[in-house]
């Protein structure tokens, strides 16, 4: 099938006036010029507090704003909670873990929680999973392996991609600098979150000045590779009822290699000949190669720019303002592209988010409009788009505040349009994957309840959510005892049931190719590709366990056992038949359809961290088996039944499924050398596992794995004060220079190393 030649895009979405040497200039120049105009006081920064001081403060407040320490979280009750305390499976990263690891990117700092599986397809770019629950169901395509069962806020606020689920990390606005802490809360809980909280939850909180007067902030890295990442940000405290500050980020991560994985040919090859389309044996050649790939050296490269604010304008009204665009080029997998696993993807966005609280009412409105492109001649995949979402929720405290009530109402709407960029199916570009403007809707109800009685906490939540398509009822549930022996021993039992929200490919797909010539010159051949706006949703119900303990002051460790049971998984199942007619047609229909497979995951995670004078210190790990009940391995192949009818009913089950691996942990040191010398040093490591593709069953051929080797990787950070307000470092990232790939025959990702400096007042 012939794609509509895109070679202009890369000046489209990434004007070559922001090149990397100007945008570098000029968010240091931004930034840094903000130093000599902004006066103020400033705080040693560089002290560790005790992580097991803090109280629970109101954010509900007049004139306050909401407090947190290092060791708090957001939790579902709306306060800032100490996370000994947490009635879910919770963690928490701050801006100094971040700052003293050297991470690169959010992803990357996403290596710092327990529970987290993170895998880097390409420089920069990643593929990440609460719990592993991925390549599910086996041989899939790359829409249902891309953490389609995770949902990741920022502030609150849904940055989900609908079209085909899943987080387009490298999409984000914002980055380090912005971050005050990642709460991440592992199981089911779309009853607190909404849907696609499958496996749990990322909620990215963005930091609020704390210091008085003006201030700001300038980091700049360059290093392997030609890579350069800046960051800065400036503002003022105006006063006690009105703050403002912005923030700019820049990044460009070069490939480490030049090949890519010929999938019809199952070899790495830098000849455009050999990508051939494993579905028609078309050639891609070297014209639809060069417009697929303009930029073939360049892994990432990403621009974002953000304005936030909160104000008090009313004595019970308070009022947080972000707005902010992004424009990003990467190299990733993204669904099937049909020839090689790497797609480039373009896009970029806006989005503008408002919370206003007034007493104990919360009204938060966020919407985000864009145009993507996930990957150049990938299937119809370029579109509009505009995301809307909307809540209301209000709490009603006792007034010992042992008790809480939380009724909340939201709509989400998502609105996909890729007709702007594909023809007709008669036209020789063929059709977009949707061919019309589509809308996804979600109603929804819920409503919260926390409950203190003595040394047992009870929290419970159901929500409903209503969809235009599928148009169903949905409902979620978590229900959690809590039991606090002591101060020093929490127990915690929890039970739920969370489930995705449609997406646009599987639910309302509508692609058609061209005309494809075969060896009889009266007979063409034609694919389909169909949503199933009738899909039963995936859903997930989730059993937990957990045992906390405080071993001395500053010693804490947690037991984390999960039980979790997966069914209406859907697959793409191939049917075929021929279309009488002048010319005669064979048609191959790729339609979507639940399928019987359930899985089954069992596993532990543990945890435990130590702070000192000086510094801290914590390991972490997961332990998991995956069992699949009820799979048809037969799904696409029309041989066994051309009708399609019949090939989802021979089924086998699948014991100690390997997608997801036995072990991945880490830890993470810091130690305050001396007051001008600070020292990190964290590590996170996997062991091997299997990925599979749908390349192969459709090619009829043997399945055949990608072994996803055995690995640690090892990152240090070396920081230097001359003076309280400059820290220059020294950073590098996989010290071992361990470079196996991590996922499907993409990248390989070896050594790191940079050199850096941030000025902050």
């Amino acid at each position: 099938m012939n794609i509509k030649n895109k070679a202009t895009h890369t000046k489209h979405f990434y004007s070559r006036p922001f090149s990397r040497l100007n945008l570098t200039l000029g968010i240091v120049l931004l930034c840094g010029s903000s130093h000599f105009i902004l006066a103020q006081s400033t705080k040693d920064s560089t002290q560790f507090g005790n992580i097991f001081s803090l109280e629970a403060e109101d954010i509900f407040v007049e004139k306050k704003e909401q407090l947190f320490t290092d060791n708090a979280v957001g939790s579902i009750t709306g306060k800032s909670e100490n996370i000994f305390e947490v009635p879910v499976g919770a963690s928490v990263i701050t801006q100094k873990d971040i700052k003293a690891s050297g991470c690169l990117n959010i992803p990357e700092a996403l290596r710092l929680l327990p529970g987290v599986l993170v895998r880097e397809t390409s420089s920069g770019n990643y593929d990440i999973n609460i719990r592993g629950l991925n390549n599910l169901p086996p041989s899939t395509d790359f829409v249902l392996q891309d953490n389609s069962n995770m949902l990741v806020l920022i502030d609150n606020r849904p940055v989900f991609n609908y079209f085909s689920g899943g987080t387009f990390w490298d999409t984000l606005p914002i980055d380090l600098h912005d971050i005050a802490r990642i709460e991440l809360i592992r199981g089911g809980v779309a009853a607190l979150y909404g849907p696609n909280s499958v496996a749990g939850v990322i909620n990215i909180i963005t930091q609020k000045p704390e210091k008085e007067g003006a201030f700001s902030q300038t980091e700049l890295q360059y290093g392997s590779r030609n890579s350069v990442i800046t960051r800065g940000s400036f503002g003022m405290n105006i006063n006690d009822r009105a703050k403002i500050w912005a923030s700019a980020n820049y990044q460009q991560l070069d490939r480490t290699q030049d090949e890519m994985y010929s999938l019809a040919l199952q070899k790495f090859t830098t000849n455009p000949d050999e990508f051939i389309n494993y579905q028609t044996g078309e050639t891609l050649g070297a014209n639809a190669f060069n417009a697929a790939y303009p930029d073939l050296n360049i892994s990432q490269r990403r621009l974002g720019m953000n304005l936030f604010g909160t104000f008090i304008p009313l004595k019970n009204l308070k009022t947080e303002l972000a707005v902010g665009l992004q424009n990003s080029q990467s190299l990733r997998p993204f669904a099937e592209n049909i020839y090689t696993p790497l797609s480039t993807m373009l896009s970029k966005s806006w989005y503008v988010d408002v919370k206003n609280y007034f007493g104990n009412a919360k009204l938060q409105v966020a919407y985000q409009n864009g145009e993507q492109e996930p990957g150049i001649n990938t299937l119809g995949s370029h579109y509009d788009f505009n995301n809307l979402d909307v809540l209301l929720e209000y709490n009603f405290r006792s007034k010992s505040n042992k008790f809480l009530l939380r009724p909340s109402l939201s709509y989400q709407k998502s609105v996909y349009d890729d007709t702007p960029y594909f023809g007709l199916a008669s036209t020789e570009s063929g059709t977009g994957l949707l061919n019309a403007r589509q809308k996804l809707e979600d109603m929804s109800a819920s409503i919260q309840s926390d409950w203190s009685i003595g040394k047992l906490r009870l929290v419970g939540s159901i929500r409903i959510d209503k969809y235009n398509v599928p148009d169903d009822w949905y409902s979620s549930y978590i229900a959690a005892v809590n039991y606090m022996p002591h101060a020093d021993h929490f127990f915690r039992v929890s039970y739920a049931k969370s489930n995705q929200s449609p997406f646009f490919v599987n639910i309302l797909a509508d692609y058609q190719s061209q005309f494809i010539a075969t060896a009889n010159p009266s007979l063409f051949a034609q694919v389909s590709i169909n949503g199933n706006a009738t899909l039963t949703l995936l859903k997930a119900k989730t059993l937990e366990a957990a045992y906390r303990v405080k071993l001395a002051k500053s010693w804490q460790a947690e037991a984390e056992f999960f039980y979790i049971q997966s069914e209406d998984f859907n697959k793409i199942v191939q049917s075929n038949r021929l279309i009488q007619g002048n010319p005669l047609i064979f048609s191959s229909e790729f339609d979507r359809k639940n399928i019987d497979m359930t899985s089954s995951q069992i596993g532990l995670t543990v945890s435990t961290e130590y702070t000192f004078e000086n510094g801290k210190i914590s390991f972490f790990g997961t332990w998991q088996q995956t069992n699949i009940q009820d799979f048809s391995p037969y799904s696409l192949a029309p041989e066994s039944d051309p009708s399609g009818t019949r090939n989802i009913d021979i089924q086998s089950d699948i014991t100690d499924y390997r997608a997801t691996p036995r072990f991945y942990g880490g830890f993470q040191g810091f130690l305050k050398v001396s007051s001008r010398f600070h020292f990190s040093l964290n590590a996170y490591a996997f062991t091997s596992q299997e990925i599979t593709h749908i390349s192969d069953a459709i090619l009829q051929r043997e399945i055949t794995p990608f072994d996803v080797k055995a690995k640690i990787l090892l990152n240090s950070k070396l920081t230097y004060l001359p003076v309280q307000q400059l820290r220059l470092f020294l950073n590098i990232r996989n010290i071992l220079g361990q470079d196996s790939r991590e996922y499907y025959f993409t990248d390989r990702v070896g050594s790191f190393l940079l050199l850096g400096m941030n000025f902050e007042l």
